[in-house]
C-alpha cells in the first residue's frame, strides 16, 4: 500500500489515573491546522499499521471526492478505521476512552510526536501488534462472529481491510 507521508505511533498512558480524554482531544485540536492532521485512537481498535493506512487512504479519497458530509478529517478517519457508518458508533469502537491504556497516534504529514506525547502523559511503545488478530478485536470493529469463525486466523487482517472498504458501499 502506497501511503503518502503518514506517521503512526503507539504510546502507553502513564497515568496517574484514568485518561483525560477531553484534555487530550483539546490538545490534539491545537496541533491540527490547515493541511495537517494529528489524531489519536484507542489501540484496541487498530488491527495493524496496514489497517490504519487503508483507513487513511479511504478517508482522503472520500474527503477529496466530497462523498462524505463530515468535514473533520479526524472524524472521517475514525469512521473508516472503525468500519462504522456513524461517528457515534465509530468513536465507541476506536475512540479514546477513560480506560484506554495504549493509543495509536496518526499524523499527516508524518511528524515526530515524542515530546507532545510526553506532554499529554504518554510514552512511546513498540506497536503491540499480534501475529494473529483476536476475535475480540474483530468484534470490537463490528465484524460478525460468523465471518470471524469462518476465516482462518492467518487471514483475519483481510476481514478488517474489507470492513474499511465497505464503509463506502451504500447501506
Amino acid at each position: 500500500m502506497d501511503v503518502p507521508d503518514i506517521g503512526i505511533e503507539w504510546a502507553r498512558w502513564k497515568g496517574p489515573g484514568p485518561l483525560d480524554v477531553p484534555g487530550i482531544l483539546s490538545f490534539l485540536r491545537t496541533m491540527n491546522s490547515k493541511g495537517r492532521l494529528v489524531q489519536a485512537f484507542d489501540a484496541r481498535g487498530a488491527a495493524s499499521p496496514r489497517h490504519i493506512e487503508s483507513a487513511y487512504l479511504h478517508m482522503r479519497r472520500a474527503m477529496n471526492g466530497r462523498r462524505i458530509r463530515l468535514r473533520d478529517p479526524g472524524a472521517v478517519l475514525a469512521i473508516y478505521l472503525s468500519g462504522a457508518d456513524q461517528l457515534e458508533r465509530a468513536l465507541a469502537r476506536v475512540g479514546l476512552q477513560a480506560d484506554t491504556e495504549v493509543a495509536v497516534f496518526v499524523s499527516a504529514p508524518a511528524m515526530d510526536l515524542s515530546a507532545d506525547l510526553e506532554r499529554i502523559g504518554f510514552v512511546e511503545v513498540t506497536p503491540p501488534m499480534p501475529k494473529v488478530l483476536s476475535p475480540d478485536l474483530l468484534q470490537r470493529l463490528g465484524i460478525e462472529a460468523s465471518l470471524i469463525a469462518g476465516t482462518p486466523p492467518s487471514l483475519r487482517e483481510h476481514l478488517v481491510l474489507e470492513h474499511v472498504a465497505m464503509v463506502d458501499l451504500p447501506r
